[in-house]
């Protein structure tokens, strides 16, 4: 994206999508790049609802990128951050800076930083309106300043309707645990590590309103077919037919089960005819259906 693009789409005045994928470059040239040109790009595109920005392999996001993109576009009702390589950096940012108003849907996909982003968010004055967040950062799971996203959670996750996040076993096996504060969810995608993670988080969950639940295990299994005796030894079928037997989950009408890709591997669908077999209680309410990444 050069700067005659960017000049181009000031003529885009109907323009709802923008995908934005920068080459590597210096942090300082991305704030002075779009510090020149959104403003612009808000006052002209003012139908502008969507945008993603994909920054190159290993780059460092500065805050001050983000925070320009939430304030230069009001009308910006989703933002996805994709990088699973790089990462959100530190940068000043004013006080006085105000919530986006119509920031609806938050997807941030990187691989350290992220509770940078949900510092400032927490520093607003008026809270965020997020109702569907999808947060891949497994590595902010382990540090101490976990506490700014786990305080979100508490603020604001009651808000959320939808949420995929990849979270660390940690989250959930102390007092801080966040998903007793998604009370109101309807749809959950939730990236599990170890295996015996996922029943603790599925006791967490107090939403009785859950609509669609997706889990994604990182299970070492043999190669080739999923459903070999060893396989499905490695999985807690019927523990987790069980779990979901549980009266939380009676609005429940979709539940699938995978086994995380990672890399080039895409991921496969753990719901086999005979894992299937292995809860009876799930299958006979017809909720068991196959893992889409």
């Amino acid at each position: 994206m050069t700067s005659k693009d960017m000049s181009r789409l000031r003529t885009c005045l109907s323009l709802t999508h923008l995908e934005l994928y920068f080459p590597r470059s210096s942090t300082e040239e991305w704030d002075l790049f779009l510090g020149t040109h959104l403003p612009f790009l808000g006052a002209h595109c003012v139908s502008l609802s969507s945008l993603k920005l994909s920054p190159c392999e290993k780059s460092a996001v500065s805050l001050r990128v983000i925070v320009d993109i939430l304030v230069c576009l009001p009308s910006l009702s989703a933002f996805q951050l994709e990088g699973q390589s790089c990462r959100i950096i530190e940068a000043e940012i004013p006080l006085s800076q105000s919530s986006p108003p119509c920031l609806q849907t938050l997807n941030i996909e990187v691989k350290h930083g992220a509770d940078i982003l949900f510092a400032w968010f927490l520093s607003l004055a008026v809270g965020l309106q997020i109702k569907s967040l999808t947060l891949l950062d497994p590595e902010d799971w382990d540090n101490p300043t976990t506490d700014s996203l786990v305080s979100y959670f508490q603020r604001f996750g009651g808000r959320l309707e939808f949420l995929a996040i990849w979270p660390h076993r940690a989250s959930f096996n102390e007092p801080s645990g966040i998903l007793k504060y998604t009370t109101s969810l309807r749809h959950l995608k939730l990236y599990c590590q170890p295996v015996s993670s996922v029943l603790t988080m599925l006791s967490a969950l107090p939403s009785s309103n859950l609509f669609t639940l997706a889990i994604e295990l990182n299970v070492d299994l043999d190669e080739g077919r999923v459903d070999t005796v060893s396989n499905m030894d490695r999985v807690p079928y019927a523990l987790i037919d069980e779990a979901l037997a549980h009266p939380r989950f009676h609005s429940l009408k979709s539940f699938s089960l995978g086994e995380y890709g990672g890399g080039a591997h895409a991921p496969r669908s753990l719901l086999t005819q005979k894992a299937k077999a292995l809860m009876p209680l799930a299958k006979a309410r017809r909720i068991l259906h196959r893992y889409h990444a």
